[in-house]
């Protein structure tokens, strides 16, 4: 009998190791497909952090008293999700020196796996950067860094931060000084007077102007001469001069005695009032000049021997 019962004890050991075996490679399916589903999901939901860059620093609008900033912050969001901005903070300085902070609430909200350019205005008081750092002087270009918070509202994640900073030059513009060297004369008559006014405009900035256009009115003895515009092209490097020349028109029965003096060559007293649209390395300027008395004379209209000067390229 001991020789019969061996070989049906091993067909036994052999059923139970081949059901074992089974059992293992249910499971293993099992968990592959589990594994399988939630790589599945968590690609479908991609709970991640969304990302911030600050692509770009727009100067829209500068003078001597302000500076308008449109600042392009990018928003990625990662997620399967919209997410909202509550609440977007900035911190512009310079060297460390506070020049203007604020913040942009309620900023909008991103897509699922969308992203979008969150314009932030701002606006920088040079009077109160001047007042606050005496050191920061008219017509100088300082360093500045830009420092932002997002807040993002991230579903099942809450409240996230996110902080971008970015840095660049920023210009501190000095109005021009002009001045009105000569008065041209061009074509005299009892009825009227064609002239041409030449400007020393001096630029007392650490920048160039591309100059493109002149608004101005002159007054010799109290008396307008009119408001004129003139369009042109002309490049004053920095702290460098140059002369523009804005043609006028009057009649000499309305300035009475001053213009008869200006053409004895006597010279005459004169206010004046304008600015200069320019173009810069930092963009588009307007720069208002202005003067409440002076002294000039008239000059034949073919004497130019006044007229060059040096830091003018046209």
């Amino acid at each position: 009998m001991a020789s019969t019962d061996k070989p049906v004890r091993m067909e036994i050991e052999g059923e139970k190791e081949l059901a074992e075996r089974g059992t293992e490679s249910f499971l293993d399916k099992v968990k592959d497909f589990v594994h399988d589903i939630g790589d599945k999901l968590e690609e479908a939901i991609s709970l991640g952090k969304p990302d911030a860059t600050l692509s770009a620093v727009h100067f829209t609008s500068l003078d001597p008293h302000h500076a308008h900033l449109l600042l392009d912050v990018l928003v990625a969001n990662t997620n399967s999700a919209p997410i909202s901005l509550p609440d977007l903070r900035y911190l512009l300085d310079s060297n460390g020196r506070k020049l203007a902070s604020g913040s942009l609430p309620h900023a909008g909200a991103i897509a699922p796996h969308g992203s979008e350019v969150v314009k932030l205005p701002l606006v920088l008081s040079y009077d109160d950067v001047r007042s606050a750092h005496p050191d920061i002087h008219p017509g100088s270009v300082i360093p500045y860094s830009v420092a932002l918070e997002i807040a993002a509202d991230v579903p099942d994640s809450g409240k996230v931060t996110l902080r971008v900073k970015k840095d660049g030059e920023l210009p501190v513009p000095q109005a021009p000084q002009v001045d009105l060297r000569r008065v041209g004369l061009d074509k005299v008559s009892l009825e009227e007077v064609s002239a041409t006014l030449h400007l020393k405009v001096g630029n007392r900035n650490d920048f160039d102007l591309g100059v493109n256009a002149v608004e101005c009115e002159v007054w010799l003895g109290g008396v307008s001469l009119g408001k004129e515009t003139l369009r042109m092209s002309a490049v004053v490097v920095k702290h460098g001069n140059g002369v523009v020349q804005v043609p006028v028109k009057f009649r000499p029965s309305e300035l009475g005695s001053a213009v008869w003096e200006v053409v004895r060559g006597r010279g005459a007293v004169y206010a004046m009032k304008g600015s200069l649209d320019a173009d810069t390395p930092f963009g588009a300027m307007k720069l208002p000049f202005g003067k409440d008395e002076g002294s000039t004379k008239l000059r034949k209209a073919d004497d130019d021997d006044e007229d060059s000067d040096d830091g003018e390229k046209k």
